[in-house]
């Protein structure tokens, strides 16, 4: 034996002492050294950080389903709204095109059926107006000849119409053909008739209405008499207006009405009498002729 090794006691017998027959040869088994507790550590922290990376990445990819499903979903509905936008404005242009050709429609058929009755109005055979004799024009006044126009009565008439008259029975001599005697008023002793009242006269009807011109009046000599010629429609004293007049006169007196007048009843109104040759006063008419156009 070689110097400086010593000889374990368990290793020469081994080696000394051979199995039995039949029996197999042991098999020695490696020594696994056994682990030190900061090589346990280290690989405890690399296991964890593997985890978290896994549970990371999973995470990552769920968070990445989840956007690309929103997404999917916001540009499925955008789709749609634009369709619906889209349908929209096309079934407006449509209804709006409708619109337009059923106006354009109505509008040719209007023309047509306008065209249709002018021409048939311009074919239809007008009526030949028969001829009418033109109206005779009325003649102008001046044209008419002035004439004597008839009186049919003759009353006298004072300040409350023909009951106040004076001399009533003597009214009709004035209208005439041959009077006995002339229609006189009452003697007063005053031009004024005695300041009993302030007025009398002869009320003339002519039966219809006629344009007056003139009246010829004979009244007495004596001159002083103021008179009035009044026409009217009616017989009652607001019914009359003056027509002409004439002041201290006598004798024949002629009164123009300086625009003839229409009317039915003629009044001759002393508003002043003149003296009578015997001390009182007083006016006679002996008779009256009308003239006019009927």
């Amino acid at each position: 034996m070689a110097a400086g090794y010593e000889l374990q006691p368990g290793a020469a017998t081994a080696a000394t002492s051979a199995p039995p027959d039949g029996w197999a040869t042991p098999v020695a088994r490696a020594e696994v050294p056994a682990a030190s507790p900061r090589t346990s550590r280290t690989s405890r922290t690399s296991r964890n950080r593997r985890d978290r990376r896994r549970l990371l990445i999973g995470v990552a990819a769920v968070a990445l389903l989840v956007i690309v499903a929103v997404v999917g979903v916001h540009l499925a509905s955008g789709t749609t709204s634009s369709k619906n936008v889209a349908d929209s404005s096309s079934a407006r242009a449509a209804a709006s095109s409708a619109a337009a050709a059923k106006s354009a429609a109505a509008k040719s058929a209007a023309a047509v059926k306008s065209a249709a009755a002018k021409a048939k109005h311009a074919a239809a055979p007008k009526p030949v107006a028969k001829p009418t004799k033109p109206a005779p024009a009325p003649r102008p006044h001046a044209s008419q000849p002035v004439t004597l126009l008839s009186v049919a009565a003759a009353y006298a008439y004072g300040p409350g119409g023909v009951g106040d008259g004076d001399n009533p029975s003597g009214a009709e001599y004035t209208i005439a053909r041959n009077p006995p005697l002339p229609w006189s008023t009452n003697w007063y002793a005053t031009p004024q008739f005695g300041l009993l009242k302030h007025g009398t006269g002869l009320l003339l009807s002519l039966g219809h209405k006629d344009t007056i011109t003139s009246v010829l009046i004979d009244l007495t000599q004596y001159r002083g008499v103021d008179l009035q010629l009044q026409v009217g429609e009616g017989m009652e004293p607001q019914d009359f207006k003056v027509a002409a007049s004439a002041d201290n006169t006598g004798g024949t007196v002629r009164l123009t009405l300086r625009h003839p007048a229409s009317a039915r009843y003629l009044l001759i109104w002393f508003t002043q009498l003149p003296p009578n040759g015997d001390g009182q006063y007083q006016e006679s008419i002996y008779h009256v002729l009308v003239n006019g156009r009927r």
